[in-house]
């Protein structure tokens, strides 16, 4: 009689283990970008700081780009125990792809970079990981964007930082828009508080 119960439970457990895989049409939880968050950084001290000062050193200004998410609806049984997402599910990944990163100021910057136009080739980036750990030296926005759209980095990501390179020419008051263009025809903007350049 023993026996015969374990087998029932094995055939029972093998049942609902393929139930809950059953539910699960693809296995990986969704998310897509929804706007950009942006803060100044100062890093003009020991520590990379972000700031609400507004005046911040030319030689050692920085945006932060935290995304904003939210998790797109998957095809789950909610029927099935909540628990279940755990064997459910054992993926994270954007649906979105970045087709492009562009810097935008509010004023002139130099005499070549005029208002409105892309300055992010004075800029290079960082991806902070989980722990805010940094993968390695700054990088062109160019290779931001390659590292972005890798499936192996998407479940560490919160942004990036980007790190102002060259001094603007002209002293003014700045604030600068962050423009990320996706896949979907979708683009996100954000804009920093200003800044005056010291």
């Amino acid at each position: 009689m023993k026996r015969i119960a374990k087998i029932i439970l094995i055939i029972y457990i093998t049942l609902l283990i393929d139930i809950v895989h059953s539910c699960c049409p693809d296995k990986a939880l969704k998310f897509r970008w929804t706007d950009l968050n942006l803060k100044n950084l100062d890093n003009s001290g020991r520590e990379l700081v972000e700031t609400s000062s507004k005046y911040i050193s030319k030689k050692a200004y920085g945006i932060r780009v935290e995304f904003q998410e939210e998790q797109i609806a998957n095809n789950f049984n909610p029927e099935i125990i909540s628990s279940a997402r755990a064997i459910c599910y054992d993926d994270y990944v954007y649906v979105d792809t970045i087709e492009y990163i562009k810097v935008l100021a509010n004023t002139d910057f130099n005499e070549s970079h005029h208002r409105g136009t892309d300055l992010s080739g004075l800029f290079k980036g960082i991806i902070p990981f989980h722990h805010n750990y940094y993968d390695d030296m700054p990088k062109s926005i160019d290779q931001i964007i390659l590292d972005l759209n890798q499936n192996d980095y998407q479940q560490y990501l919160s942004g990036f930082d980007l790190f102002l390179l060259y001094e603007p020419k002209f002293d003014s008051v700045y604030c600068f828009t962050i423009e990320m263009g996706l896949n979907n025809n979708r683009v996100l903007a954000s804009v920093t508080d200003t800044v005056f350049f010291k």
